[in-house]
């Protein structure tokens, strides 16, 4: 599997790796974290983790990233952040998560724009993101990021017995 690390001021993306399952588990695990992620069922286990990480190779062979977020001061994991591709329109949608303890410290924000920068270095036109409307933190990483608001849906996400607006952001490849 080709390897690919990215790297900021204070923080490493690199892929997921077996070692890694307990803290991927113990944050998904969390329902301050997963409730806010639209694919992430609840309760979550070592166990789905394990299933998910072992899928590393296959979803980058569809020109998927999945990164861990981890500290380059500590080595601790902080979160996750992703990028799919929406082929055939040069097109793609990040997500993200970031450990409740470590909430607050601009992690997100400085992820997000390497994604970015990583996204559009590859040959992406634009990428996406929406966040839930009870999660204002979300859209303020977005913003801080440079993506425009484009739009809201209503009732978008069914999750826990809930539906859930999103608002969309999206950040457009000025060079391409």
């Amino acid at each position: 599997m080709e390897k690919i690390e990215l790297e900021t001021q204070r923080l490493k993306l690199s892929f997921w790796e077996m070692k890694d399952a307990d803290v991927m588990a113990e944050n998904l695990n969390n329902f301050n974290i997963n409730k806010y992620l639209k694919y992430v069922p609840f309760p979550y286990t070592k166990e789905m983790a394990i299933d998910y990480i072992s899928k590393n190779e296959e979803r980058l062979n569809k020109g998927d990233y999945v990164f861990k977020i981890t500290r380059k001061e500590d080595g601790k994991i902080v979160g996750n952040i992703s990028l799919t591709m929406k082929n055939p329109f040069k097109n793609a949608e990040f997500g993200y998560w970031i450990g409740e303890k470590f909430w607050g410290q601009g992690y997100a924000t400085e992820a997000l724009k390497k994604l970015i920068e990583f996204g559009f270095k590859i040959g992406v036109h634009k990428i996406i993101g929406m966040h839930y409307t009870d999660n204002p933190a979300s859209g303020k990483v977005m913003q801080k990021c440079e993506m425009t608001k484009e739009g809201e849906q209503k009732e978008q996400i069914f999750k826990d017995g809930i539906y859930h607006d999103v608002l969309l952001y999206g950040i457009i490849n000025k060079e391409d």
